[in-house]
């Protein structure tokens, strides 16, 4: 499994700084804000497993529970 390192970032957004309303990581946030230098808030790190391969994703289905009143 690959490791996600996700933050909330100081951005700025048409000529304005503010911080994300979502946890993205360093290649998500250059991908979405490529105008300027983002900074993460480091107090709000989340750390991720991310499965890379079809049997880890597979198995990561499987093993979350259901939700109650899902249908499968």
């Amino acid at each position: 499994m690959k490791t996600e390192r996700r933050y909330l970032w100081r951005v700025i957004d048409r000529g304005k700084s503010r911080v994300t309303k979502f946890y993205l990581t360093e290649e998500q946030v250059m991908r979405d804000y490529p105008e300027c230098a983002p900074k993460p808030l480091l107090e709000t790190l989340q750390v991720h497993q991310a499965p890379e391969r079809a049997e880890e994703i597979l198995e990561a289905i499987r093993l979350r529970p259901a939700q109650s009143g899902a249908r499968l």
